[in-house]
């Protein structure tokens, strides 16, 4: 019959692996956040500077964090808008969005792999 020697301790890292996860990935998911705030910051254009401060974020719960502007007219600027004369006709001109938030995530997705590896490797040791 085989022994095998290290089990208890196998199984100790496990359970710890399986404690300390759902708080590294939060923290994670944080960071990750943060980051892609700062971007969207980043590409927000300025006027009174109302849109650029409306970037939060919900907490981490669950693996799910949610990066949000309450800004009432965000979406305008993200995807673009068509244009009205004074009339409230449409001129058939259209602003394109700033797309500050989707620039952001394209940024952030380049590092994510690298990132997510870093806090894989602090829970395997």
């Amino acid at each position: 019959m085989a022994e095998f020697d290290g089990l208890d301790e196998l199984d100790k890292k496990l359970a710890n692996m399986a404690k300390e996860f759902p708080i590294k990935r939060n923290q994670f998911l944080a960071q990750e956040a943060e980051l892609l705030i700062g971007q969207a910051k980043e590409n927000t254009p300025v006027d009174t500077g109302a849109l650029r401060e409306g970037w939060h974020r919900t907490r981490a719960h669950a693996g799910q964090i949610e990066i949000y502007n309450n800004t009432e007219y965000v979406n305008h600027v993200e995807y673009g808008h068509r244009i009205k004369n004074h009339k409230g006709e449409w001129t058939g001109k259209v602003v394109k969005g700033k797309k500050m938030l989707h620039i952001g995530m394209d940024t952030l997705k380049k590092n994510y792999p690298e990132d997510a590896e870093s806090i894989l490797e602090g829970l395997l040791k």
